[in-house]
């Protein structure tokens, strides 16, 4: 026996469908915001780390940041506004 499904109700599960996935990315884009937001703050056009206060110039944004000896935070990581540019990409698909 065949189901036949009215294509009404097909284009309503796949909005559904689509409609979910926009929000699960959404959700992703605010937590990844939010954990960069908890490490990095943006003031007068410069990023600064919370923990250090050291800053950098969106015309240095390909270096590596350079944190003060004291700070904990992982010198390894990307460069935050390379990082910050990625997650507002992902976030405007």
């Amino acid at each position: 026996m065949v189901l036949r499904v009215p294509l009404t109700l097909t284009l309503v599960v796949r909005y559904i469908d689509v409609t979910h996935q926009a929000r699960v990315d959404t959700m992703d884009s605010e937590r990844r915001i939010e954990h960069w937001n908890a490490r990095w703050m943006i003031v007068a056009g410069r990023v600064v780390c919370t923990s250090c206060i050291e800053s950098q110039a969106l015309m240095d944004c390909e270096r590596q940041f350079s944190h003060a000896r004291e700070c904990d935070a992982d010198a390894e990581d990307a460069p935050p506004w390379i990082t910050l540019h990625s997650i507002l990409d992902a976030a405007r698909g």
